[in-house]
């Protein structure tokens, strides 16, 4: 059993660092400054996640997903607003290189970020005390944000 699960983690890792190298290249109009461990990350962010999740949460902000060209100006203009900066760590998705430590060098960064990692984005504000969170649903966006 601990044979096969250090195999399948092994394997992740593989598939994962094959991803990693891929994905800074496809964050246009973006500048990459590595990966970042989830204990760099603060506790406080993912329990506020974790309550964002419920259903019975509410949106501070939300858009008609009609457009996804307008949505993705809503989101820099929500996630400016909201105090991220232009350089934060998006969440990666991936296990091994959860955050990816990066700044937007223009406009155009939450549909590189949309395409490149997911229509969902949890983006935490590099001096850590913002945090900025995206789901796209059926037919709108939501957007959270929160200080520490």
């Amino acid at each position: 059993m601990v044979a096969s699960n250090d195999l399948r983690m092994k394997l992740r890792r593989r598939r994962e660092e094959e991803r990693a190298s891929k994905l800074p290249e496809s964050l246009i109009g973006m500048r990459n400054f590595g990966y970042v461990q989830e204990s760099e990350i603060p506790d406080w962010t993912r329990r506020k996640l974790t309550e964002w999740t419920r259903s019975t949460s509410s949106a501070d902000s939300r858009i008609c997903d009609k457009s996804r060209d307008e949505a993705d100006r809503w989101i820099e203009e929500f996630a400016d607003r909201a105090g991220t900066g232009k350089r934060f760590y998006c969440r990666t998705g991936m296990h091994f290189f959860p955050w990816i430590d990066c700044e937007a060098t223009g406009s155009g960064w939450a549909k590189a970020l949309r395409t490149a990692i997911s229509r969902d984005l949890v983006i935490v504000s590099h001096d850590k005390k913002f945090l900025i969170v995206f789901f796209e649903e059926e037919y709108e966006c939501l957007g959270f944000c929160s200080a520490q």
